[in-house]
This record gives C-alpha cells, structure tokens and sequence, in this order.
C-alpha cells in the first residue's frame, strides 16, 4: 500500500508541474522563457482550443489541435502494436 501511495504522490506532483508549464489557468505570454516553454508544449494547443470553444464559442487556431491529436492517436497506435509484440517475448523470458 505505501508504494501505491507515493505513486499517487508522484503523479499529483507531476501534474502540478504539468499545470504550471501549460497556459491552464493563465493566457499564453507573447515573450520570455514561459512563451518559449509553451510555444514548443504539444499540449498548449489543445488546452488553448478547448478554453477558445468553451469560452469564445470561436475557435481560433484548430490546426495545430487536429496535428497534435493525430501525431498522439499515431503514437498509441505505434506504441500499441510494439506492445504486443514485446509481451509475448517478455513472458517468454520471464519463464525462462
């Protein structure tokens, strides 16, 4: 039960960090470290997305969401495959 809880703690800590390096509570800057930081985080998009339709009604910038979403859905899709190829030599070697 405790490593179950530092891996809580771990994740909570991870994800603050997350919040504070992607514009959730705040407007993206136009200049400095922190503009840098989200203008190279994939998830700046899709958070700048979701806030512009939930709030403006208006969407300005669905590219770079619709990029990000497909390079992540090709992504799973990669890491899926290579998952289940990998886990019949894994237990293969773990019997071994």
């Amino acid at each position: 039960g405790v490593l179950f809880q530092d891996v809580q703690h771990v994740i909570n800590t991870l994800m603050f960090g997350l919040m504070l390096i992607t514009p959730v509570a705040y407007v993206r800057p136009d200049d400095g470290k922190l503009a840098t930081i989200n203008e190279w985080n994939p998830l700046t998009p899709l958070i700048e997305s979701a806030r512009d339709l939930t709030f403006i009604g208006v969407e300005s910038g669905m590219t770079p969401a619709i990029i990000v979403t497909g390079i992540g859905f090709l992504t799973l899709i990669v890491g899926w495959i290579v998952f289940r190829l990998a886990v019949p030599i894994f237990i293969e070697r773990l019997g071994a």
